[in-house]
């Protein structure tokens, strides 16, 4: 960090130097034996961690793999607890599982709290476990968990431990879950077990090729829960720092106004004489036998005009299957419209909905955003109500490419501003985050919304969506991790008394959820979702790093719960300040609260023109991650290439420090020296002569 020396920078150095102080106070005793760990309080003599039965890493293969050799485990202790790093190299002649991860002997009391254990809990309210419910804790990110975190606390400490992996290249989840050795009554310990890529959700991709190399990290952190300029989410600053520095902020545009979920057809009311499941109402008419005239003229004229909605979302807006109800809601959410003309469709079905394109685009063009909901978006089938011809979608495969691409494109031509994507992570974020990114590029019209079940890394694509009885708390992760996140919640449509609808939406917006009303009361005011990050979130966020690459401004939020006052290195000591791409550095801010606690945050602003920050498409890995100077580095790639145009090394002002050309692979790697190179963020550029891409790496 650079201070000028002007009066006031002197003192905000000796400032700052109070807070470390003050930071350090935690002051925990860390010490290793035999990969254990020992953690003592030395305020009060407390034993927090001692050596359990298990040590970090266990030799645990799954089912379809033998073991790889032992990893090289490293640790680095804090004041407030320590990482442990696992080096593998798989020298094994063949593919080999990876084996297990322990943090043991956790010496709290048989009655825990824990947040973020399972999926009912996404948001962050405390759970109660016990040595009797530890096994409803342990579920799969990504996929059922938001994030590979656990944070858990007795009456004296919080103890929080997060996973650091390269999810997108290493292709499998993890499930930290509980473990322990109490015997009910008796005093004993906790411990923390990480499965990777294990049998119950098991990846085929997702072990260890012969010759592959990687690096996991697991970090604990420890406060002292009466220490009132900590916040429990603190513990997970490792993780936090990791993930924005990976995977960076939310990509899209944040809306704050409700959404009016509208489902004319219902899986209950098919029958005989109902094939479509057409719910009957006095609303509108049957887009079955009608079209869609009637539907959008209530969309837009009762939803919007009286009811004060700006978001509608049609569930199901082409029926539902009367054969195949386990595929409800249909695959087939557009390209159906198409299929009543018995003349020039094989898949004919005679009905009116072809009109679709007709009259839908008359709702978008209202003050309305149409929404409609992709039901299985990725599952791919031939015909409507099809038994026999589904298969999961293949991203690799063009023709499931384009069958899938027609749907949006058929949507995108009805004037649908916002899709929902339903059972969207079951084939792995490894496949579903390229193929979201490319969707986006493709339709920019268009927002994607995902369905429960989705991941920290997905929420930088897409709003997420929930079920609102799950949404006890604000949801600490999204607003820690991602400010300016959108995440929606749907209220209980089985309560219909207006002082619950009102009460309802009320915690929802408060919180900073987008409340979806399917029963579509109308609105007595603007219900818009709060900032949840600038409420509930313990400390500043600046966000990502920045990498302009045109002439843009940003502005810069240091707003947080309970900030009262802020200074910046600008000098500024407003709550916000602006940037644009002609004023690259490092920013920093300094927030104090009511009660005098400071904390801080800082912001790598770049303007270099090769910030295309890793095309993962080469599915490219760099470790070690950060790296030392005058030492080295690898770039290892998945896919074959055996000779590259160049790689360069690239500052944040665009320069090159190093630069290597006509560059021959071994075992598809390649070394490059940090001779010289000072420390600090660079890029590395590699040019494969078909394609380029950057990867950000620390040089310390």
């Amino acid at each position: 960090m650079y201070f000028r020396k002007t009066g006031k920078n002197i003192f905000l150095l000796f400032f700052l130097f109070s807070v470390s102080i003050c930071t350090d106070a935690q002051n925990f005793l860390v010490s290793f034996n035999s990969d254990k760990a020992t953690v003592v309080d030395p305020v009060g003599s407390d034993t927090i961690i001692s050596p359990g039965t298990e040590m970090f890493w266990k030799a645990q293969p799954n089912y379809k793999n033998p073991i790889i050799n032992p990893p090289v485990i490293t640790t680095k202790t804090y004041n407030d607890g320590f990482d442990v790093k696992y080096s593998f190299t798989n020298s094994k002649a063949y593919t080999a599982s990876i084996g297990e991860f322990y943090i043991d002997g956790i010496r709290f009391d048989s009655v825990i709290t824990a947040r973020f254990g399972n999926y009912l809990s996404p948001s962050g309210n405390a759970d109660t476990i016990t040595p009797l419910t530890k096994s409803k804790i342990g579920e799969p990110y990504p996929g059922s968990l938001y994030s590979p975190v656990q944070v858990i606390s007795n009456g004296k400490y919080t103890l929080g431990i997060s996973i650091q992996y390269d999810v997108l290249n290493y292709k499998h989840q993890v499930s930290p879950c509980f473990k322990t050795d109490f015997g009910i009554g008796h005093k004993g310990y906790w411990g923390i077990r990480v499965k990777l890529n294990s049998y119950d959700t098991y990846s085929d991709v997702g072990d260890m090729k012969s010759g592959e190399k990687r690096e996991y990290v697991v970090t604990v952190r420890i406060i002292r829960n009466n220490d009132s300029c900590k916040h429990w989410l603190n513990t997970l600053e490792p993780y936090k720092k990791y993930f924005q520095r990976s995977y960076g902020s939310v990509t899209y545009q944040r809306d704050p106004n409700p959404v009016c979920g509208t489902m004319p057809f219902q899986t209950p009311s098919t029958s005989s004489i109902n094939q479509y499941g057409f719910v009957s109402t006095t609303k509108f008419k049957n887009p079955v036998t009608d079209g869609f005239k009637s539907l959008s003229d209530f969309l837009r004229d009762t939803i919007n005009v009286n009811k004060h909605f700006k978001r509608s979302m049609l569930w199901a807006p082409t029926g539902v299957y009367v054969k195949n109800k386990q595929l409800n809601f249909p695959f087939k959410f557009t390209s159906h419209w198409l299929e009543g003309d018995t003349n020039n469709y094989s898949c004919s079905y005679g009905h009116k909905m072809g009109d679709a394109f007709t009259y839908l685009p008359t709702v978008s063009s209202s003050n309305l955003k149409l929404g409609l909901w992709w039901g299985n978006a990725d599952v791919i089938m031939s015909c409507w109500d099809d038994t026999t011809g589904v298969h999961q979608m293949n991203f690799n495969n063009a023709q499931d490419s384009l069958t899938a691409l027609r749907e949006i494109f058929l949507a995108d031509s009805a004037g649908v501003r916002e899709i929902g994507l339903d059972a969207f992570s079951s084939t792995g974020i490894w496949k579903t985050y390229h193929w979201l990114k490319m969707l986006r590029q493709r339709f920019p019209n268009i927002k994607f919304i995902s369905e429960q079940g989705g991941s920290d890394i997905m929420h930088t694509l897409v709003p997420l969506y929930y079920y609102s009885y799950r949404m006890k708390t604000s949801h600490y992760l999204a607003d820690f991790l991602l400010p300016g996140n959108e995440t929606w919640a749907q209220i209980d449509n089985s309560q219909h008394s207006t002082a619950y609808w009102k009460r309802e939406f009320d915690r929802l917006n408060n919180l900073g959820y987008v409340s979806l009303d399917i029963a579509c009361g109308t609105l007595d005011k603007p219900y818009l979702a709060k900032q949840g990050w600038t409420l509930f979130n313990p400390g500043p966020d600046l966000g990502a790093d920045i990498y302009f690459q045109h002439a843009d401004t940003t502005t810069l939020h240091a707003t947080h719960a309970g900030s009262v006052s802020y200074l910046w290195s600008t000098g500024s000591t407003t709550s916000t300040i602006n940037i644009n791409n002609t004023q690259p550095g490092t920013y920093w801010v300094v927030t104090t609260n009511a009660s005098g606690c400071t904390q801080t945050d800082t912001i790598i602003v770049s303007s270099s023109v090769y910030v295309n920050e890793l095309n993962r498409e080469i599915n490219v890995n760099i470790f070690p991650n950060p790296a030392l100077t005058d030492h080295s580095f690898i770039v290892q790639f998945s896919s074959e290439i055996n000779t590259l145009n160049n790689i360069s090394l690239i500052d944040i002002l665009g320069k090159a420090q190093l630069k290597i050309s006509g560059v021959q692979l071994n075992n598809n790697t390649i070394e490059i020296p940090l001779i010289g190179i000072s420390p600090g963020m660079y890029f590395v550029k590699i040019d494969t002569g078909e394609n380029s891409c950057s990867k950000k790496i620390i040089v310390r």
